[in-house]
């Protein structure tokens, strides 16, 4: 799960400029706790390829998870690389 987030990360900074401002649609019933619950690792391993799919086919929903993944490390803080949590 580490290498999807370095991927979204990824593409956020590469192409945070072009994806600021723009509104972003309103998201389908339960995608918005989907996607919660993923920036945690708290999916089955079916949420999680039925959470890739819906990203690779509405590319629009990672901005959406981006701001959960910023909010969950505001609120837990910087994970240490030797930390125990930070190689799960």
């Amino acid at each position: 799960m580490k290498d999807d987030f370095a991927i979204i990360a990824e593409f956020l900074e590469r192409n945070g400029p072009e994806v600021l401002g723009r509104a972003l649609p309103t998201p389908p019933p339960g995608l918005v706790e989907l996607l919660e619950r993923f920036s945690t690792g708290n999916v089955t391993p079916e949420e999680r390829v039925a959470v890739c799919a819906t990203l690779f086919e509405s590319p629009v929903f990672l901005r959406l998870l981006g701001h959960q993944v910023k909010d969950l490390r505001e609120r837990r803080g910087p994970a240490l690389p030797d930390a125990p949590d930070a190689m799960a």
